[in-house]
């Protein structure tokens, strides 16, 4: 993730100045290839913007350089849907200039990420604020894309045990 200046990306197209990573994010290899561009769309834009790929010639992995302010996959700044999130805990209502189905499936991405990580069903500011601080996707639906932290990720479902429960 990186500070890009939008405006100026939008501007200068190909252009931009890009930094290169100084190592792969997948296996820490300093040895990276340029691998061209590619366009993706972000609110507040009216056409695609271009975005640089690299590829690194040891894992093959090939990873794009994206803002800092936006989830990878996602068009919305981390700020919008992060507020929205917020909004519809307090008010149970949708913020009006975002599409109510965006909304819906940022709501129901984040319920995912809850009940993954915190095994509980219920959309609160405190569980908003432990996905946000854990660096975690709030609003994916996938598990796997969702953390870059692994320690706090366990593919077995926590329960509570009563007193009267027994092991057999």
């Amino acid at each position: 993730m990186l500070s890009i200046n939008l405006l100026l990306l939008f501007s200068l197209g190909k252009k931009y100045p890009w930094q290169k990573p100084h190592k792969c994010p997948r296996c820490s290899s300093p040895r990276l290839w340029g691998h061209g561009f590619v366009r993706r769309y972000f609110f507040g834009f009216n056409k695609a913007l271009w975005l640089k790929r690299y590829r690194c010639p040891d894992c093959s992995h090939v990873f794009t350089l994206r803002p800092s302010e936006f989830y990878p996959g996602f068009q919305y700044p981390k700020a919008i849907i992060l507020a929205c999130l917020i909004y519809f805990v307090f008010t149970g209502k949708r913020i009006q200039f975002v599409s109510r189905q965006i909304q819906n499936y940022w709501t129901k991405g984040a319920l995912i990420q809850i009940n993954s990580f915190r095994n509980c069903k219920k959309l609160s500011l405190e569980n908003i604020i432990f996905l946000h601080k854990n660096n975690i996707i709030i609003s994916t639906h996938c598990i796997k894309k969702s953390s870059k932290n692994s320690d706090i990720y366990s593919p077995y479902r926590f329960f509570s045990v009563t007193k009267d429960f027994v092991f057999t």
